[in-house]
């Protein structure tokens, strides 16, 4: 099972090892995370799979975590509508 994987967009948290997350548009995150439920489907051996995060931009949004949060993003409008 996949599981805690995701891509972070950038949200100033002061935590500056995840400036990284400056390369990932809100697209880019709802793209990706579709894409890996798709490939998952596609392989036919991967179970469930677990995304980091549902909330923590919600949540915790002054932690580094949050920049992994989908609640009220593109990627979640994205996750929800996408075929199950």
């Amino acid at each position: 099972w996949p599981t805690e994987f995701g891509w972070p967009v950038w949200r100033f948290t002061g935590d500056e090892r995840f400036t990284f997350a400056q390369e990932n548009s809100l697209q880019t995150q709802a793209q990706y995370n579709v894409r890996a439920y798709e490939m998952g489907k596609e392989w036919g051996w991967v179970g469930t799979m677990f995304l980091w995060n549902l909330d923590y931009n919600v949540t915790s949004p002054s932690t580094e975590l949050a920049n992994f949060g989908i609640v009220g993003s593109p990627a979640y409008d994205a996750l929800a509508a996408m075929p199950k």
